[in-house]
């Protein structure tokens, strides 16, 4: 008799579904692929060729965010802020002397559409320790988002506590200097998300807006399929990102969604516009 599938290996499965349904290329199962690392630059590369940059822009681009993502003698937070910057803002690169700096975009903010959104499972990494995570997210080859999933009867918590581990520098911590989304569900509690730097406490649920909890997954894939829906991904990561003070902080979601409907607002003049804050921890948390 065939084995059936564990309860987490179902829920993986339907969850890669869930994002190739969403558009997301399917890279693979990177068990035994070697080299895993944060920014793959061959698809990087492929990327930006479509959009028209040239190799010499392409390798000066690649070599510097390369070097940004560099995580020795610096803290995760540090080189999370720098590669962050290049990403948000281009890389600044002179291909020839006196020639004027020009940018290469590592992302179409504007143009979902020319971007290569991924998913890769089982993607094994070698720090310290070797870890495996469930899935990552790879926007151009950029790994801006990690997921950690547990069968129903395993709480969220755990999935967290691994997200958290393997920041840590006898870990990974290299891999998670592109990390933008850090997230953690089953089928029972949902989902929780964080970003890098976020310590448990403050993994916050996203809440589904049309909940369907007597579908496969409900709990879990629509707040998985709201927040990765590739335009509110690019929000997200464009303009809901704060560095402050050694943390990185992601927004609640009634955060993200007072900010939209206040933009809202403002594009069809009208008042009311609301004051946003985000949480921040107490002093005797940021040690």
């Amino acid at each position: 008799m065939l084995e059936q599938p564990r309860s987490e290996r179902k829920t993986q499965n339907r969850v890669i579904q869930l994002f190739t349904g969403l558009g997301y290329r399917y890279l693979g199962d990177w068990r035994e692929r070697e080299n895993n690392r944060c920014i793959e630059v061959e698809y990087l590369r492929e990327n930006l060729l479509k959009r028209g940059y040239s190799e010499a822009h392409i390798s000066a681009a690649s070599q510097k965010l390369l070097a940004a993502a560099e995580a020795n003698g610096v803290t995760l937070y540090q080189a999370n802020l720098r590669t962050y910057e290049l990403l948000r803002y281009g890389v600044p690169v002179q291909i020839a002397a006196g020639v004027p700096n020009e940018h290469v975009h590592l992302v179409d903010w504007e143009r979902p559409e020319n971007n290569d959104f991924a998913i890769a499972e089982e993607v094994t990494i070698k720090g310290g320790y070797e870890r495996r995570p469930d899935l990552v997210i790879y926007l151009n080859g950029i790994a801006i988002g990690v997921i950690e999933l547990k069968r129903g009867a395993v709480s969220v918590v755990e999935g967290i506590r691994q997200l958290w581990s393997n920041q840590e520098a006898p870990f990974n911590l290299a891999f998670f200097a592109t990390a933008q989304l850090l997230l953690a569900g089953n089928d029972t509690q949902g989902l929780r998300y964080g970003t890098a730097t976020t310590k448990e406490k403050f993994y916050v649920e996203w809440k589904p807006k049309a909940p369907d909890e007597n579908a496969p997954g409900g709990r879990l894939d629509r707040p998985l399929a709201e927040m990765c829906e590739k335009t509110r991904l690019l929000d997200l990561i464009r303009n809901f990102m704060i560095f402050d003070g050694g943390i990185k902080k992601v927004p609640r979601q009634h955060q993200y969604d007072g900010a939209k409907a206040a933009q809202l607002r403002l594009t069809k003049r009208e008042g009311g516009v609301i004051c946003l804050l985000y949480t921040s921890p107490s002093p005797r948390d940021r040690g």
